[in-house]
């Protein structure tokens, strides 16, 4: 018997249902949209890492179920890259 399901997507499915997916999805696009908006803004590095990273997210859980594993860096840096673009952050980065 398979401990997961070596999709992400179908992890986030099979554990939280459809509407789990969902809620994922429309998160993540939100970073999506925050990190392309700092990156026009500015010229630094960091919003550069930030796509990198989501962009890695979501190619890297098509082959492996990382993105609801508490314990996993993975989930770390994913946690830390949603944190650095919340709204907060975003001011303090602006307002620098």
């Amino acid at each position: 018997m398979a401990g997961y399901a070596h999709n992400g997507f179908l992890d986030i499915t099979l554990q939280l249902g459809v509407l789990g997916l969902a809620t994922f999805a429309i998160g993540y696009l939100v970073l999506w949209w925050r990190a392309l908006r700092l990156l026009s803004d500015t010229t630094e590095s960091a919003p550069l890492w930030l796509c990198t990273f989501l962009m890695f997210t979501i190619l890297y859980n098509l082959t492996e179920g990382t993105i609801l594993m508490q314990n996993d860096l993975y989930w770390v840096l994913y946690i830390s890259t949603a944190a650095g673009l919340s709204p907060p952050s975003l001011r303090t980065t602006a307002g620098a």
